[in-house]
């Protein structure tokens, strides 16, 4: 079936460019892990706090992303395609994809998260300190001799 006129040979290519690299466990982790420090550095550049961060913070953040991304590229990548197939899976492609999008989204967001994290002792910020939310307890510091 030709869906894609003369373009369907390019598409060939590209899908068998891109089974071949699901298939193999280096590629997989490689491109898994860029994949998710790309989604972390561009959910901070969308949401406008790339301006607000600093350079190491961000450098962080992606790299935190990216290792969790990696973790799901070597571990979904070389033989979750032939356990779906084994399972009995009736579309084991669209499966594939499915829990590979999702798994790579989920180590973006939480890599990120953790990298921030990471920032967050290094820098010496403490999330917790007063000021560091808007709830009206934070805003003020409240004297400890009042309640004696």
């Amino acid at each position: 079936m030709k869906l894609a006129g003369k373009f369907d040979p390019l598409l060939a290519r590209g899908k068998a460019a891109l089974t071949n690299a699901a298939m193999n466990p280096a590629l997989s982790t490689l491109g898994a892990g860029a994949a998710a420090a790309g989604l972390a550095t561009l959910g901070n550049v969308v949401t406008g706090q790339a301006q607000e961060k600093s350079p190491g913070r961000l450098i962080a953040e992606a790299l935190g992303a990216g290792a969790l991304g990696a973790g799901v590229g070597a571990t979904l990548g070389p033989g979750y395609m032939s356990r779906l197939v084994k399972a009995g899976s009736t579309s084991p492609r669209a499966e594939f994809a499915l829990g590979t999008g999702l798994g790579v989204l989920g180590a973006g967001a939480l890599g990120g998260t953790i990298g921030g994290g990471v920032m967050n002792v290094v820098q010496g910020e403490d999330p917790e300190r007063y000021g560091s939310s808007n709830t009206l307890m934070a805003r003020t510091a409240t004297p400890t001799l009042q309640y004696m």
